[in-house]
């Protein structure tokens, strides 16, 4: 089995299409949450400025995230989004960090104080 993928996108609604823009995010939630090798599939919009939304995207393996990208509703989706918003996609792994990294952190140093 190969190592997990992320998927993440920034996506920012052109002028006038938020909601167009939104209901496609929202119709995309459970088809890509029943993919078999789909592990969370989840949309955050920006506090500050409603029209950014970020995918977050995670997925067995790069053979899972593959099949997502073959499926009809994701063809569907990628046809519409580039005339709704501007986005930026990021697919990531993780990254093979040194031993001590997995550890736990050391305790700050407890200042003592004199009675």
């Amino acid at each position: 089995m190969g190592r997990e993928v992320r998927v993440v996108a920034v996506l920012v609604a052109k002028p006038g299409v938020r909601d167009t823009l939104m209901t496609l995010i929202d119709g995309m939630a459970g088809p890509s949450r029943a993919e078999p090798g789909n592990l969370r599939w989840e949309a955050w919009q920006d506090r500050d400025d409603p029209n950014r939304v970020l995918l977050d995207e995670a997925y067995r393996d790069d053979a899972a995230a593959a099949a997502h990208h073959a499926t009809e509703h994701y063809k569907a989706y990628a046809g519409q989004v580039r005339d709704l918003a501007e986005r930026t996609v990021m697919s990531l792994v993780p990254r093979d960090l040194p031993q001590e990294a997995h550890s736990k952190a050391p305790a700050s140093p407890r200042q003592e104080t004199e009675p």
